[in-house]
């Protein structure tokens, strides 16, 4: 539909700040952890997206705060990670 004015997309984050809904109650919204949405890309939104026709989008997790790449990091499995994903976010 996009495309028809002009206009193609090259990536996209699955969910701003994913941890923010594991660690603050005040608003509405939700959580991942790491291997969840780590299971969710490889088992779900990745195969969709390469069914559809768009296996040439770029996928960038973790779109949050540096203070918690660390932990991001250390609790996923990089080489699943490095299959379906092509960067890691942060702001």
């Amino acid at each position: 539909m996009y495309e028809k004015h002009g206009i193609k997309f090259w990536g996209l984050s699955p969910q701003n700040e994913p941890y923010n809904g594991l660690t603050h109650g005040g608003w509405n919204t939700m959580g991942w952890t790491p291997e969840k949405i780590r299971d969710w890309l490889v088992g779900h939104l990745v195969p969709t997206l390469h069914s559809a026709g768009y296996s040439y989008l770029k996928i960038m997790v973790e779109d949050d705060s540096r203070s918690n790449l660390k932990l991001y990091a250390d609790l996923v499995s990089i080489t699943i990670y490095l299959s379906v994903c092509s960067s890691y976010t942060i702001h």
